[in-house]
Protein backbone atom coordinates (compact mmCIF):
# COMPACT_ATOMS: atom_id res chain seq x y z
CA UNK A 1 0.00 0.00 0.00
CA UNK A 2 3.02 2.76 -0.71
CA UNK A 3 2.05 5.66 -1.79
CA UNK A 4 -1.29 5.83 -0.08
CA UNK A 5 -2.28 6.14 3.92
CA UNK A 6 -5.12 3.60 4.14
CA UNK A 7 -7.84 3.41 6.96
CA UNK A 8 -10.99 2.05 6.54
CA UNK A 9 -11.34 -2.09 5.38
CA UNK A 10 -14.46 -4.07 4.20
CA UNK A 11 -14.87 -7.14 2.94
CA UNK A 12 -16.39 -8.01 -0.23
CA UNK A 13 -18.78 -11.12 -1.24
CA UNK A 14 -15.78 -12.52 -3.57
CA UNK A 15 -13.51 -12.54 -0.25
CA UNK A 16 -11.31 -9.52 -1.46
CA UNK A 17 -10.35 -6.53 0.91
CA UNK A 18 -11.00 -2.85 0.21
CA UNK A 19 -9.22 -0.15 1.66
CA UNK A 20 -10.16 3.72 1.46
CA UNK A 21 -7.25 6.27 1.96
CA UNK A 22 -6.73 9.49 3.50
CA UNK A 23 -5.01 12.64 1.95
CA UNK A 24 -2.57 13.37 4.63
CA UNK A 25 -1.22 16.81 2.82
CA UNK A 26 -2.07 19.61 4.34
CA UNK A 27 -1.92 22.21 1.93
CA UNK A 28 -3.43 20.89 -0.98
CA UNK A 29 -6.26 18.65 -2.29
CA UNK A 30 -5.91 15.26 -3.45
CA UNK A 31 -7.70 12.80 -5.55
CA UNK A 32 -7.85 9.68 -3.43
CA UNK A 33 -8.71 6.07 -4.48
CA UNK A 34 -10.43 3.20 -2.87
CA UNK A 35 -7.71 0.31 -3.46
CA UNK A 36 -9.41 -3.57 -3.88
CA UNK A 37 -6.77 -6.09 -2.71
CA UNK A 38 -7.21 -9.00 -4.59
CA UNK A 39 -6.88 -12.65 -3.08
CA UNK A 40 -5.67 -10.71 0.21
CA UNK A 41 -4.26 -14.27 1.58
CA UNK A 42 -2.60 -15.20 -1.58
CA UNK A 43 1.36 -14.61 -1.42
CA UNK A 44 1.52 -12.43 -4.20
CA UNK A 45 -2.00 -10.50 -3.91
CA UNK A 46 -2.60 -7.68 -6.06
CA UNK A 47 -3.89 -4.28 -6.10
CA UNK A 48 -6.91 -2.48 -8.24
CA UNK A 49 -8.12 1.27 -8.10
CA UNK A 50 -12.07 0.63 -7.25
CA UNK A 51 -13.35 4.86 -7.58
CA UNK A 52 -11.71 8.15 -6.57
CA UNK A 53 -13.25 10.88 -5.30
CA UNK A 54 -11.66 14.72 -5.20
CA UNK A 55 -10.83 15.48 -1.10
CA UNK A 56 -9.76 18.81 0.43
CA UNK A 57 -6.22 18.89 2.44
CA UNK A 58 -5.87 16.33 5.68
CA UNK A 59 -9.50 14.79 4.68
CA UNK A 60 -10.26 11.47 3.01
CA UNK A 61 -13.76 8.88 3.35
CA UNK A 62 -15.10 8.33 7.04
CA UNK A 63 -16.39 4.90 6.14
CA UNK A 64 -16.88 2.16 3.60
CA UNK A 65 -19.10 -0.76 3.16
CA UNK A 66 -20.01 -3.47 0.59
CA UNK A 67 -23.80 -5.25 -0.21
CA UNK A 68 -23.83 -8.46 -1.40
CA UNK A 69 -23.86 -7.42 -5.00
CA UNK A 70 -20.27 -5.99 -4.46
CA UNK A 71 -21.61 -2.20 -4.77
CA UNK A 72 -19.65 -0.12 -2.38
CA UNK A 73 -20.79 2.42 -0.17
CA UNK A 74 -18.13 5.24 0.69
CA UNK A 75 -18.70 8.35 3.12
CA UNK A 76 -16.43 11.66 2.86
CA UNK A 77 -15.83 13.53 5.88
CA UNK A 78 -14.71 17.18 4.35
CA UNK A 79 -14.94 18.87 7.58
CA UNK A 80 -18.35 20.60 6.17
CA UNK A 81 -21.50 18.80 6.60
CA UNK A 82 -22.38 21.17 3.20
CA UNK A 83 -20.05 19.53 1.19
CA UNK A 84 -19.83 15.70 3.28
CA UNK A 85 -21.41 12.97 0.85
CA UNK A 86 -22.52 9.15 0.64
CA UNK A 87 -22.04 7.87 -2.66
CA UNK A 88 -22.30 4.39 -4.34
CA UNK A 89 -20.12 2.36 -6.77
CA UNK A 90 -20.95 -0.56 -9.25
CA UNK A 91 -18.92 -3.50 -8.77
CA UNK A 92 -16.91 -1.80 -11.70
CA UNK A 93 -16.40 1.62 -10.35
CA UNK A 94 -18.82 3.05 -12.05
CA UNK A 95 -20.79 6.24 -9.88
CA UNK A 96 -24.77 4.80 -9.48
CA UNK A 97 -26.38 8.29 -10.22
CA UNK A 98 -29.62 6.93 -9.55
CA UNK A 99 -28.75 6.81 -5.75
CA UNK A 100 -29.93 9.94 -3.44
CA UNK A 101 -29.99 12.82 -5.06
CA UNK A 102 -27.77 13.43 -7.81
CA UNK A 103 -25.73 10.50 -7.25
CA UNK A 104 -25.06 10.84 -3.48
CA UNK A 105 -26.81 11.20 -0.07
CA UNK A 106 -26.11 14.67 1.26
CA UNK A 107 -27.65 15.11 4.71
CA UNK A 108 -25.65 18.88 5.40
CA UNK A 109 -23.55 16.85 8.06
CA UNK A 110 -20.52 15.43 8.15
CA UNK A 111 -20.88 11.59 7.96
CA UNK A 112 -18.71 9.35 9.86
CA UNK A 113 -18.58 5.11 9.54
CA UNK A 114 -20.52 2.83 7.20
CA UNK A 115 -22.02 -0.80 7.77
CA UNK A 116 -24.72 -2.55 5.97
CA UNK A 117 -26.97 -4.98 6.78
CA UNK A 118 -29.39 -6.53 3.95
CA UNK A 119 -30.93 -3.66 2.27
CA UNK A 120 -29.96 -0.85 5.09
CA UNK A 121 -27.25 1.47 4.81
CA UNK A 122 -26.42 2.47 8.59
CA UNK A 123 -24.28 5.91 9.70
CA UNK A 124 -23.76 8.62 11.82
CA UNK A 125 -24.06 11.81 11.57
CA UNK A 126 -21.27 14.02 13.33
CA UNK A 127 -20.81 12.58 15.44
CA UNK A 128 -23.62 10.31 17.10
CA UNK A 129 -26.76 10.76 15.42
CA UNK A 130 -27.57 7.26 13.89
CA UNK A 131 -28.83 7.28 10.27
CA UNK A 132 -30.43 4.67 8.45
CA UNK A 133 -30.54 4.31 4.45
CA UNK A 134 -31.74 2.22 1.74
CA UNK A 135 -28.72 0.84 -0.18
CA UNK A 136 -30.87 0.67 -3.41
CA UNK A 137 -32.63 3.96 -3.50
CA UNK A 138 -30.30 6.28 -0.87
CA UNK A 139 -33.24 7.40 0.69
CA UNK A 140 -34.00 7.87 4.49
CA UNK A 141 -34.95 4.79 6.52
CA UNK A 142 -35.01 6.68 9.72
CA UNK A 143 -33.24 8.23 12.20
CA UNK A 144 -32.12 7.39 15.86
CA UNK A 145 -33.07 9.69 18.85
CA UNK A 146 -31.71 13.66 18.35
CA UNK A 147 -28.72 14.53 19.59
CA UNK A 148 -27.44 17.34 20.79
CA UNK A 149 -23.99 17.76 19.35
CA UNK A 150 -21.02 18.88 21.11
CA UNK A 151 -23.08 18.41 24.90
CA UNK A 152 -21.12 17.20 27.96
CA UNK A 153 -21.31 13.28 27.31
CA UNK A 154 -21.98 13.29 23.76
CA UNK A 155 -19.21 11.04 22.18
CA UNK A 156 -17.61 11.82 18.98
CA UNK A 157 -18.18 8.33 17.08
CA UNK A 158 -16.01 7.99 14.27
CA UNK A 159 -17.06 4.64 12.77
CA UNK A 160 -20.37 1.69 13.61
CA UNK A 161 -20.51 -1.70 13.24
CA UNK A 162 -23.43 -4.00 13.32
CA UNK A 163 -24.55 -7.39 14.60
CA UNK A 164 -27.68 -8.21 12.44
CA UNK A 165 -28.96 -10.98 14.91
CA UNK A 166 -29.15 -8.90 17.93
CA UNK A 167 -29.84 -5.63 15.60
CA UNK A 168 -27.24 -3.38 17.80
CA UNK A 169 -25.45 -0.90 16.29
CA UNK A 170 -21.87 -0.26 18.16
CA UNK A 171 -19.57 2.81 17.80
CA UNK A 172 -16.26 3.80 18.76
CA UNK A 173 -15.36 7.17 19.99
CA UNK A 174 -11.92 8.12 21.94
CA UNK A 175 -11.08 4.22 21.85
CA UNK A 176 -14.29 3.09 23.41
CA UNK A 177 -17.13 1.03 22.66
CA UNK A 178 -20.90 2.20 22.34
CA UNK A 179 -23.47 0.82 21.85
CA UNK A 180 -27.49 1.65 19.91
CA UNK A 181 -29.69 -0.74 21.71
CA UNK A 182 -33.80 -1.24 22.07
CA UNK A 183 -34.28 -0.63 18.74
CA UNK A 184 -34.78 -2.04 15.30
CA UNK A 185 -32.82 -1.45 11.71
CA UNK A 186 -36.93 -0.69 10.23
CA UNK A 187 -37.37 1.83 12.98
CA UNK A 188 -34.08 3.71 14.40
CA UNK A 189 -35.87 5.95 16.29
CA UNK A 190 -36.66 3.80 19.62
CA UNK A 191 -32.69 3.02 19.93
CA UNK A 192 -30.91 4.25 23.02
CA UNK A 193 -27.14 5.04 22.98
CA UNK A 194 -25.40 3.21 26.08
CA UNK A 195 -21.08 3.26 26.49
CA UNK A 196 -20.28 -0.41 27.04
CA UNK A 197 -16.14 0.50 27.83
CA UNK A 198 -14.04 3.48 29.40
CA UNK A 199 -12.33 5.78 26.94
CA UNK A 200 -8.60 4.89 25.89
CA UNK A 201 -7.83 7.98 24.11
CA UNK A 202 -8.39 10.95 23.23
CA UNK A 203 -10.84 12.17 20.64
CA UNK A 204 -8.89 11.76 16.99
CA UNK A 205 -10.08 10.95 13.58
CA UNK A 206 -9.74 7.61 12.11
CA UNK A 207 -11.07 5.27 14.87
CA UNK A 208 -12.64 2.20 13.70
CA UNK A 209 -14.51 -0.76 15.10
CA UNK A 210 -15.92 -3.44 13.62
CA UNK A 211 -18.32 -6.75 15.05
CA UNK A 212 -16.46 -9.78 14.91
CA UNK A 213 -19.37 -12.90 14.62
CA UNK A 214 -17.19 -15.22 15.73
CA UNK A 215 -16.60 -14.42 19.19
CA UNK A 216 -19.59 -11.77 19.22
CA UNK A 217 -16.98 -9.17 20.31
CA UNK A 218 -16.58 -5.35 19.20
CA UNK A 219 -13.07 -4.64 18.03
CA UNK A 220 -11.25 -1.73 18.65
CA UNK A 221 -7.80 -0.62 17.66
CA UNK A 222 -6.22 1.03 20.23
CA UNK A 223 -3.78 3.65 18.83
CA UNK A 224 -2.35 4.70 21.89
CA UNK A 225 -1.26 0.88 23.30
CA UNK A 226 -0.62 -0.76 20.16
CA UNK A 227 -3.63 -3.23 21.40
CA UNK A 228 -6.32 -4.84 19.56
CA UNK A 229 -9.45 -4.28 22.33
CA UNK A 230 -11.98 -6.61 22.26
CA UNK A 231 -15.40 -5.77 24.71
CA UNK A 232 -17.57 -8.49 25.10
CA UNK A 233 -20.75 -9.27 27.28
CA UNK A 234 -21.12 -7.14 30.25
CA UNK A 235 -18.16 -4.93 28.91
CA UNK A 236 -16.10 -7.39 29.94
CA UNK A 237 -12.61 -6.44 27.60
CA UNK A 238 -9.25 -8.46 26.93
CA UNK A 239 -6.24 -7.01 24.74
CA UNK A 240 -4.37 -8.52 22.05
CA UNK A 241 -0.67 -6.72 21.09
CA UNK A 242 -0.73 -5.81 17.05
CA UNK A 243 2.60 -3.51 17.16
CA UNK A 244 5.11 -2.05 19.70
CA UNK A 245 2.51 0.86 21.20
CA UNK A 246 4.99 3.80 19.77
CA UNK A 247 1.50 6.86 19.00
CA UNK A 248 4.72 8.97 16.81
CA UNK A 249 5.33 6.05 14.66
CA UNK A 250 2.05 4.01 14.14
CA UNK A 251 -1.75 4.72 14.25
CA UNK A 252 -3.76 1.53 14.11
CA UNK A 253 -7.15 2.71 13.09
CA UNK A 254 -9.37 0.04 11.41
CA UNK A 255 -9.89 -4.22 11.34
CA UNK A 256 -11.76 -6.83 9.57
CA UNK A 257 -12.23 -10.64 9.27
CA UNK A 258 -11.59 -12.30 6.10
CA UNK A 259 -13.83 -14.91 4.92
CA UNK A 260 -11.78 -17.74 5.98
CA UNK A 261 -12.59 -16.87 9.21
CA UNK A 262 -9.68 -17.21 11.32
CA UNK A 263 -7.70 -14.05 9.80
CA UNK A 264 -7.46 -10.03 10.65
CA UNK A 265 -6.70 -7.29 8.82
CA UNK A 266 -5.51 -4.42 10.71
CA UNK A 267 -4.88 -0.82 9.09
CA UNK A 268 -2.22 1.46 9.99
CA UNK A 269 -2.91 4.93 9.05
CA UNK A 270 0.51 6.53 10.13
CA UNK A 271 2.99 4.05 8.39
CA UNK A 272 0.38 3.04 5.52
CA UNK A 273 0.36 -0.84 6.16
CA UNK A 274 -2.22 -3.55 6.92
CA UNK A 275 -1.16 -6.03 9.34
CA UNK A 276 -2.44 -9.48 9.73
CA UNK A 277 -3.09 -11.31 12.51
CA UNK A 278 -4.54 -15.67 13.61
CA UNK A 279 -6.96 -16.17 15.79
CA UNK A 280 -5.29 -18.36 18.67
CA UNK A 281 -5.84 -22.26 18.55
CA UNK A 282 -8.89 -21.55 21.05
CA UNK A 283 -10.48 -19.31 19.23
CA UNK A 284 -9.89 -20.67 15.45
CA UNK A 285 -12.83 -22.51 13.96
CA UNK A 286 -12.94 -26.57 13.17
CA UNK A 287 -12.45 -27.52 9.89
CA UNK A 288 -15.05 -29.93 9.53
CA UNK A 289 -15.07 -33.17 7.19
CA UNK A 290 -17.55 -33.00 4.23
CA UNK A 291 -18.21 -29.27 4.60
CA UNK A 292 -16.91 -26.42 2.32
CA UNK A 293 -16.16 -23.20 2.80
CA UNK A 294 -18.82 -20.38 1.83
CA UNK A 295 -16.60 -18.56 -0.70
CA UNK A 296 -16.76 -21.93 -2.58
CA UNK A 297 -20.47 -22.46 -2.66
CA UNK A 298 -21.78 -22.13 -5.76
CA UNK A 299 -24.74 -19.53 -6.68
CA UNK A 300 -28.62 -20.29 -6.94
CA UNK A 301 -29.78 -19.92 -9.88
CA UNK A 302 -33.41 -18.18 -8.93
CA UNK A 303 -34.33 -16.52 -5.22
CA UNK A 304 -36.44 -18.77 -3.28
CA UNK A 305 -40.23 -18.10 -2.45
CA UNK A 306 -40.66 -16.45 0.91
CA UNK A 307 -41.83 -19.45 2.46
CA UNK A 308 -42.25 -23.32 1.80
CA UNK A 309 -43.68 -26.12 2.72
CA UNK A 310 -40.93 -29.09 3.36
CA UNK A 311 -40.85 -32.40 3.58
CA UNK A 312 -42.29 -33.36 7.00
CA UNK A 313 -44.85 -30.74 7.10
CA UNK A 314 -42.13 -27.67 8.57
CA UNK A 315 -42.85 -24.70 6.43
CA UNK A 316 -39.43 -22.39 6.11
CA UNK A 317 -38.80 -18.90 5.65
CA UNK A 318 -36.38 -18.68 3.03
CA UNK A 319 -35.31 -14.78 3.61
CA UNK A 320 -33.34 -14.11 6.77
CA UNK A 321 -34.50 -10.47 7.53
CA UNK A 322 -38.23 -11.54 6.97
CA UNK A 323 -37.38 -14.58 9.66
CA UNK A 324 -35.68 -12.64 12.18
CA UNK A 325 -38.70 -9.74 12.78
CA UNK A 326 -41.08 -12.92 12.35
CA UNK A 327 -38.83 -14.52 15.81
CA UNK A 328 -38.92 -10.71 17.38
CA UNK A 329 -42.64 -10.07 16.68
CA UNK A 330 -43.75 -13.35 17.73
CA UNK A 331 -41.53 -13.56 20.71
CA UNK A 332 -40.44 -16.76 19.24
CA UNK A 333 -36.46 -18.48 19.13
CA UNK A 334 -35.17 -18.87 15.57
CA UNK A 335 -33.25 -21.97 13.92
CA UNK A 336 -31.81 -21.05 11.22
CA UNK A 337 -30.26 -23.69 8.52
CA UNK A 338 -27.57 -22.42 6.70
CA UNK A 339 -26.93 -24.77 4.03
CA UNK A 340 -25.64 -24.68 0.11
CA UNK A 341 -27.21 -26.36 -3.04
CA UNK A 342 -23.44 -28.09 -4.06
CA UNK A 343 -22.74 -29.47 -0.60
CA UNK A 344 -23.74 -32.97 -0.14
CA UNK A 345 -24.08 -33.09 3.21
CA UNK A 346 -26.54 -30.00 3.66
CA UNK A 347 -28.80 -32.28 0.97
CA UNK A 348 -28.34 -35.03 3.18
CA UNK A 349 -29.57 -32.92 6.15
CA UNK A 350 -32.38 -31.67 4.02
CA UNK A 351 -33.36 -35.47 3.08
CA UNK A 352 -32.73 -36.65 6.14
CA UNK A 353 -32.80 -35.15 9.82
CA UNK A 354 -34.58 -31.88 8.81
CA UNK A 355 -37.81 -34.33 7.85
CA UNK A 356 -37.66 -36.10 10.82
CA UNK A 357 -40.37 -35.93 13.60
CA UNK A 358 -38.09 -34.69 15.96
CA UNK A 359 -37.07 -31.71 14.17
CA UNK A 360 -40.84 -30.64 12.98
CA UNK A 361 -41.48 -30.92 17.09
CA UNK A 362 -38.83 -28.09 17.31
CA UNK A 363 -39.90 -26.38 14.16
CA UNK A 364 -43.40 -25.86 16.04
CA UNK A 365 -42.28 -24.38 18.99
CA UNK A 366 -39.87 -21.74 16.44
CA UNK A 367 -39.53 -20.03 13.38
CA UNK A 368 -37.28 -21.76 10.79
CA UNK A 369 -35.58 -20.00 8.65
CA UNK A 370 -33.38 -22.01 4.98
CA UNK A 371 -30.33 -19.88 4.09
CA UNK A 372 -28.50 -20.41 0.99
CA UNK A 373 -25.49 -18.94 1.54
CA UNK A 374 -24.78 -18.57 -1.54
CA UNK A 375 -27.49 -16.06 -1.86
CA UNK A 376 -25.68 -13.58 0.35
CA UNK A 377 -22.19 -14.26 1.34
CA UNK A 378 -21.59 -11.15 3.25
CA UNK A 379 -24.47 -11.72 5.11
CA UNK A 380 -23.40 -15.30 6.25
CA UNK A 381 -19.84 -13.59 7.19
CA UNK A 382 -21.79 -11.05 9.39
CA UNK A 383 -23.66 -14.24 11.25
CA UNK A 384 -20.36 -16.09 11.39
CA UNK A 385 -21.08 -18.90 9.25
CA UNK A 386 -17.84 -20.06 7.44
CA UNK A 387 -18.77 -23.60 6.60
CA UNK A 388 -21.95 -25.22 5.66
CA UNK A 389 -24.24 -26.75 6.58
CA UNK A 390 -24.84 -25.11 10.42
CA UNK A 391 -27.92 -25.43 12.08
CA UNK A 392 -28.02 -22.19 15.05
CA UNK A 393 -30.45 -21.34 17.54
CA UNK A 394 -31.33 -17.49 18.40
CA UNK A 395 -33.56 -16.73 21.10
CA UNK A 396 -36.57 -13.93 20.11
CA UNK A 397 -33.89 -10.78 21.15
CA UNK A 398 -30.58 -12.07 18.43
CA UNK A 399 -29.00 -14.22 21.20
CA UNK A 400 -27.01 -17.34 19.75
CA UNK A 401 -28.09 -20.20 21.64
CA UNK A 402 -26.41 -23.00 20.30
CA UNK A 403 -25.44 -24.15 17.00
CA UNK A 404 -24.01 -27.51 15.27
CA UNK A 405 -22.11 -27.80 11.94
CA UNK A 406 -21.12 -30.40 9.74
CA UNK A 407 -22.41 -34.12 10.05
CA UNK A 408 -24.99 -33.91 13.08
CA UNK A 409 -25.98 -36.63 15.65
CA UNK A 410 -29.82 -36.41 15.33
CA UNK A 411 -30.40 -37.62 19.10
CA UNK A 412 -27.65 -34.64 20.69
CA UNK A 413 -28.78 -32.00 18.11
CA UNK A 414 -32.55 -32.62 19.06
CA UNK A 415 -31.91 -32.64 23.14
CA UNK A 416 -29.44 -29.55 22.97
CA UNK A 417 -31.73 -27.17 20.45
CA UNK A 418 -34.83 -28.40 22.94
CA UNK A 419 -33.19 -27.25 25.60
CA UNK A 420 -32.40 -23.87 24.19
CA UNK A 421 -35.95 -23.59 22.94
CA UNK A 422 -36.77 -24.47 26.38
CA UNK A 423 -34.67 -21.88 27.95
CA UNK A 424 -35.81 -19.08 25.55
CA UNK A 425 -39.20 -19.09 26.69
Amino acid sequence: MQGYVVVFVSTTPTGDVVATTFNSNKNREANLPVILIHKPLSAQPSYHVVCQNTFPAFRGYSGIAVDKEGNYYVAADTGDGATSWIRKFSPSGKQDMAFGEGGQIAAGKRFVGLDIFDTYLFTTAAFAELMVFDTRTGKLVGKGPAVTQNAPGTPAIRDIAVDPSKQLVYGVAAGAAWVWEGGTFDNPATYKLRRLSPDTAGVRAGEGVYFDPVSRKVLIPENETGNLLSVGEGATFSQSNVVKPSPTENQICDVVLLQDGKTLFITDLRRSQIYVMKRSEGDTLPVLPGTVAVADATPTAAAPPASSTGAGGVTWVNEYKVALRQSRDQNKPLIVFFRAPSVNLCNELEAGYLTSPEFANLASQAIVCRFDVSSDRLLAQQLGVFKVPELAIYSSKGDRLTRTSGKIDPAKVTAEFQAAISKAK
